[in-house]
């Protein structure tokens, strides 16, 4: 059974206890998984310029497509989504609540709203850094509604009180470069400098925008392995057998005892962390994975360990993605109404007990920044102490 009270989550006005049993945790974290893999399938990573490289730099890159070097956290990006359903009023809040359900397939009790299940959720990860931001274009003669943002700030505030709404004078700021300055800094100071660099300059937003959503998280695995673990060794990697070379990888020739299921159309291989509860998944599949198919290959792993030698890669994968590219569309998990400049109305955090207040506030992005790298350190020291890592 998995609870929470205003008592023990930290950053959450929750009137009174609500729990979530094992068996609905599971099933939300199936849809968020669902929905990670949807965003990963129709996003692109930014691609690094490299021309300041010397070839032989280059050729030590891993491969950049629409298919490599992204990486995502679903709770996270789905909790901002959340936040920022606070701002929606009249049309666009209705059609937020139809995409937040297309997202949790209305799993979601009766008697509990979205977020006090997102808060829930989060509660093994308050220790992570991580980020979840609403930027708003300032209006000095239009007052912010404060019930509004109690609300917002009660289910998504941290725990170091920031507010999860920062003013912002996009419209004073021509080239963008203030506003991604400011961005990235509030990020960086909202994780611990752990996060960094989540809004890059080709991307930014400029003196036309009015909203722009941040999700950033942490995602370091830290590895705990009682094998024989070789030196980082620089390792050629190929897409498919018998073509050619695509880049290269740094690996850790391993020998030791794994829970994994070798076969030819599937590879699994599990990693322990340091970090108590939180596993790591090696997965390869000659198909397109799903939620569904890759919880069955996690549950059907054997109980036992057994003896294996495996090169496991050192991964850094860091590219943040923007989230107008799988979401300003039509689809199923598409909220293309918040992109339209003449149709989105995201003024609810403003005062409108008069008839002058922002109409049609747009979302300019959702910038989202997962930090996705394996560390073979026992954990990583905070401003608070000792935190954790999320898979």
């Amino acid at each position: 059974m998995t609870s929470a009270s205003s008592s023990d989550t930290s950053g959450t006005n929750l009137q009174k206890k609500i729990e979530l049993t094992e068996t609905q945790v599971s099933t939300f974290s199936n849809v968020l998984l669902e929905y990670g893999l949807y965003v990963m399938a129709h996003s692109s990573p930014l691609i690094l310029d490299a021309s300041p490289f010397l070839t032989s730099d280059k050729s030590g890159f891993a491969a950049n497509s629409v298919t490599t070097n992204i990486c995502v956290s679903p709770l996270p990006l789905v909790r901002a989504w959340a936040l920022l359903s606070f701002a929606a009023v009249g049309k666009t809040k209705k059609a937020f609540g139809k995409f937040l359900q297309s997202i949790t397939l209305n799993l979601v009790p009766e008697d509990k709203s979205i977020h006090d299940v997102l808060a829930l959720l989060n509660i093994p990860f308050v220790g992570i850094p991580q980020c979840i931001r609403v930027f708003s274009e300032n209006q000095p003669v239009i007052p912010l509604n404060k019930a509004i943002c109690e609300k917002m700030e009660g289910y998504y505030s941290t725990q170091n009180s920031l507010s999860p709404i920062c003013p912002m004078n996009f419209s004073g700021d021509d080239d963008g470069l203030a506003s991604i300055t400011r961005i990235n800094k509030e990020a960086q100071k909202c994780s611990g400098g752990f996060l960094k660099y989540v809004v890059r300059e080709e991307n930014g937003p400029n003196r036309r925008s009015l909203m722009v959503l941040l999700s950033s998280i942490d995602c370091t695995f830290y590895w705990k392995f009682d094998g024989k673990r070789g030196p980082l060794t620089r390792c050629p990697f190929y897409e498919s057998a018998g073509d050619g070379r695509t880049s290269d990888l740094f690996v850790w020739p391993c020998e030791g005892n794994f829970r994994c299921s070798l076969s030819d159309s599937e590879k699994l291989v599990e990693l322990e962390s340091n970090v108590e509860g939180f596993k790591l998944y090696l997965y390869r599949s000659s198909e397109p994975p799903t939620a569904t198919s890759f919880e069955q290959a996690v549950d059907s792993l054997p109980k036992s360990k057994t003896f294996q030698k495996i090169c496991v890669p050192h991964f850094s994968v860091m590219c943040p993605l923007r989230l107008s590219e799988c979401t300003n569309n039509k689809g199923k998990f598409g909220l293309r109404r918040i992109f339209d400049r003449e149709k989105s109305d995201l003024s609810g955090i403003f005062y409108r007990s008069h008839s002058f207040y922002p109409y049609f506030v747009t979302l300019w992005e959702h910038y989202h920044k997962a930090k996705f790298t394996n560390n073979t350190a026992a954990t990583y020291l905070t401003t608070e102490g000792t935190g954790q890592s999320k898979v």
